[in-house]
């Protein structure tokens, strides 16, 4: 199991808040913390980049086959805790130095992809 589809089982069994998984150092390190072998404890690259078709690891942006996008790992982690609020989304990014932040046209196919159904409806 690579470090998105952890991201993504944290993603779809538990809140997705800091005390589960946690970025630290300027996007460089994401942290998580549970612990169980569901959902393992790990240290990953937040700069590692992923195909988001395959949910692959990739060398650089340019090598993603058919167009997927690509997008790094503390990009997508930020868009998960910010499913719904694009512009909140693009400030966490900011305030996290993440370079490569989750174009609008790809946010809702990323969302449902990385949250299943917790992605598909808003919080009131």
């Amino acid at each position: 199991m690579n470090s998105l589809q952890i991201l993504q089982a944290y993603a779809r069994k538990t809140s997705l808040d800091v005390s589960h998984v946690t970025l630290c150092d300027k996007e460089k390190t994401l942290l998580f913390l549970d612990g169980t072998p569901e959902l393992p404890s790990n240290t990953a690259d937040g700069t590692q980049l992923y195909n988001t078709s395959t949910l692959t690891p990739v060398d650089s942006a340019e090598s993603s086959d058919g167009g997927a996008p690509v997008y790094s790992l503390a990009s997508l982690y930020l868009l998960c805790l910010h499913p719904h609020e694009y512009m909140s989304y693009r400030t966490a990014c900011g305030e996290n130095s993440v370079k490569d932040p989750v174009k609008i046209v790809h946010r809702s196919d990323l969302v449902s992809m990385l949250l299943g159904e917790k992605g598909v409806q808003k919080k009131e």
